[in-house]
Formats: structure tokens, sequence, C-alpha cells
């Protein structure tokens, strides 16, 4: 079945068609045969000459996509960077920090703020030995005060 399907198809692509275009190419006038001019002259179908594709039509952009308004992000300028010194560590009943004593240079004053807290835009985490000061805004800067254990009658590393 295949097989007589393939012979088929081969056979029916291979076959000349019978077309207008073969009539028209036998029927093409000659320099001087004033009877196939004539006969070509009827061949072409009645209505209104055949006009030229203008391809500069295509040219034009299908679809154009209105622009995006620019939204301007408002820049938060980071806090000032912090002169602190830290005193103690203040360490609650069952031995975990609970808030951190610290001295500013910049105000002269010695501040004491609880775990989790603000001071000047920045957010305060306190550790065993150490209190980090990041900023709340990303990307501001990062201080990290360590206690000095030289005070505490330790040896620095």
């Amino acid at each position: 079945m295949l097989l007589a399907c393939s012979v088929v198809g081969l056979a029916w692509s291979l076959w000349p068609l019978r077309t207008n275009a073969g009539a028209a190419a036998q029927a093409e006038p000659r320099p001087g045969d004033a009877a196939a001019a004539t006969a070509v002259a009827v061949e072409t179908p009645a209505g209104p000459p055949a006009q030229r594709l203008d391809v500069a039509a295509f040219d034009a952009p299908v679809w154009r996509s209105p622009p995006k308004p620019k939204v301007e992000v408002p820049v938060v300028p980071p806090p000032p960077p912090l002169r602190l010194q830290l005193l103690a560590i203040e360490l609650g009943g069952d031995g975990r920090p609970v808030a951190v004593l610290f001295y500013d240079q910049d105000r002269d004053t010695a501040e004491k703020v609880p775990a989790g807290g603000s001071y000047q835009g920045f957010t305060v985490t306190i550790g065993a030995d150490q209190v980090e000061f990041r900023s709340t805004v990303e990307g501001g800067p990062r201080l990290t005060l360590i206690r000095d254990q030289t005070a505490a009658g330790g040896t620095r590393p």
C-alpha cells in the first residue's frame, strides 16, 4: 500500500501540468509577427492594469509599545558614621545579652540600647563579646564594636 501511494505521488509530482503560463509562453510574439501579438492581447484579463507592489508600506513598525515613564527612586543618604566606644554588655539572668552600654564621642554621652533596638538609624545586634550596628538603609555602613580582652585580664590575639 505504501509503495503504491509513493508511486502515485511520484508520478503526480513529475507529470506536467497544463497552465495558462505555458500557453502564454508558447504564444509570445516574435519580432514582426502581428498574429501572435494579437493572440497575446486577447489572453490578458480585462480590468484595471496591474499596479506595482509598494514595498515601502512594509517598513512601518507593526507594534510599538509606549515608552515607560521614568520613576525616580529617591536616594536616601546613609546616616553619618558612628564614633562609638563599647563600655559594657549587660547580661540577663540566663546569661544572654540584654542591653549594651557605649560611649558616643560626637555627643559626649554614655548611651544604653536594648538588644534589637535602634540608635541613630542603626539596628543594634548584641553578641557575647561584640556589638554590631547595621544601617537601616540597604547597603549602608556597618560598625562592629568588640570587647577589649586586655581590659578583662585576657590577652589580645
